[in-house]
């Protein structure tokens, strides 16, 4: 299915009517058509008069979540990570505080960081640091590892900055007002009860090991992104359209479309993404689906007291 506004195709599971991967394509796909071959998807971009061959393999027709998104012939190969943050708790964790972040952003080198605050705060953030060398915007207060750290980490080590969260403030206060509502409206008590039951069944089923909730060598392995995947999943399924626009799939559709536009604008660059470790299992999930970008993981580049 094309998404004109979002700049992409949905590969939909037939069998149970879901959306499990999303391409990114040049702007206003419109047009698509598949080769009679079947192995191949062609898709006209109006928004830049393109047109895009998505190689269709047999795997992918026998499961759609291994479609493969292509690069552009010759087009050079962009090398991200997924650093996932623990934002206060950057402050007071031993194993994963922000000396540990910040050696861990030195030892990947980045050219570009996408960062987990919102491009309609960003030219505020940016100009109160450059001319008062305050940070006073509330929501990025709360991410030690900006104001603490990668704001002014960024002109020493090289790195640019890009404001990468699909958050906007209207968004974040209607989401805030809905989940107040959800915790204290009787109305749903009922429904409540059953998320927290739920909630405390997968917790038991895949909690983490004792001490890990902070180690970044759990944090960024596959066994937290399965954890992680399974809670995300219940408060979707009980909140994702009650709270709307910020709902869970919602926000890091969002969150993914800045990402993506970040990786098409720095192709052949070195982009370090630092978002809250609850949504790195959505961006890789994502990401592995692309041949333009080499993962790298953040195991390889962990400061050697970590890394064990």
């Amino acid at each position: 299915m094309n998404n004109t506004a979002s700049h992409d195709v949905s590969v939909i599971d037939l069998s149970s009517g879901l959306v499990i991967q999303r391409i990114p394509l040049p702007d206003t796909p419109i047009v698509m058509a598949v080769h009679p071959s079947g192995h191949e998807l062609w898709v006209s971009s109006e928004g830049v008069h393109r047109l895009t061959v998505i190689s269709i393999p047999d795997e992918w027709r026998d499961d759609p979540r291994n479609v493969p998104v292509l690069s552009e012939p010759g087009a050079p190969v962009t090398e991200v990570a997924v650093m996932g943050m623990i934002h206060a708790s950057h402050r007071s964790s031993e194993l994963w505080g922000l000396e540990q972040v910040e050696q861990t952003i030195r030892s990947f080198a980045p050219d570009v960081v996408c960062a987990e605050i919102a491009p309609d705060r960003w030219e505020r953030i940016e100009r109160d640091l450059r001319v008062r060398d305050v940070i006073e915007d509330p929501r990025v207060q709360r991410f030690p590892e900006y104001t603490d750290l990668i704001l002014r980490l960024s002109a020493e080590a090289g790195f640019e900055i890009v404001p990468c969260a699909g958050w906007i403030l209207e968004m974040s206060d209607l989401r805030n007002a809905r989940i107040a509502e959800f915790v204290s409206d009787e109305r749903w008590a009922g429904v409540r009860d059953e998320y927290e039951r739920r909630l405390m069944e997968v917790g038991m089923q895949l909690g983490a090991p004792d001490g890990a909730e902070d180690d970044p060598v759990y944090i960024h392995s596959d066994a937290y992104d399965q954890r992680y995947k399974a809670t995300a999943a219940l408060y979707d399924e009980y909140q994702n359209d009650m709270i709307g626009p910020g709902g869970w799939t919602n926000i890091n559709v969002e969150h993914y479309r800045n990402v993506d536009r970040t990786i098409r604008e720095y192709r052949g660059k070195r982009i370090l993404i630092t978002f809250g470790a609850g949504h790195k299992y959505q961006l890789l999930e994502r990401l592995r689906a692309r041949t333009d970008v080499l993962l790298v993981s953040p195991l390889d580049v962990l400061p050697l007291e970590a890394n064990r």
